[in-house]
């Protein structure tokens, strides 16, 4: 993995975590909220494009990357752990995708398709017989009746 974030370059702040308390929640900053401004990261003008593209929904108003991690009990750990999602997040992002190319879809999913489409019309053909010998004749009950 190439590194594109150093601690040198995030602003860090550590608050609480969020969720149940606890003896170690309640008392202590674990949670790290860590972030990059993308216009200083060691990027292409291409590649930052492609960032805030790609993580559109991570970037803020001040354009700015944001990660959060609050999964160890350790402050240094998740400041840690953070770097290298941020990390991660930025190969990702930068990463060009090969485009797919649409093929034709196998034998056995077609044969499926039209198995499944003759269970339905003879469930369909079945209903309509059943209906057909359950219901009255109307004429047979006037005469009867009448």
């Amino acid at each position: 993995m190439k590194i594109f974030v150093t601690r040198e370059s995030v602003r860090t702040k550590a608050v609480r975590p969020s969720g149940p308390g606890g003896h170690m929640a309640d008392r202590r900053s674990m949670k790290i909220q860590m972030w990059a401004l993308v216009e200083k990261l060691p990027l292409t003008e291409a590649h930052k494009k492609m960032v805030r593209k790609n993580l559109a929904h991570r970037i803020n108003k001040k354009d700015e990357l944001e990660v959060m991690c609050e999964a160890e009990r350790s402050q240094e750990e998740n400041r840690d752990t953070a770097l290298e999602l941020m990390n991660t997040l930025i190969a990702d992002a930068i990463k060009v995708k090969k485009p797919r190319i649409p093929t034709e879809p196998p034998r056995n999913v077609k044969d499926e398709g039209v198995r499944q489409r003759e269970l339905r019309y003879t469930k369909k053909k079945e209903r309509k017989t059943s209906k057909a010998e359950t219901r009255p004749n109307m004429g047979k009950l006037k005469n009867l009746v009448g």
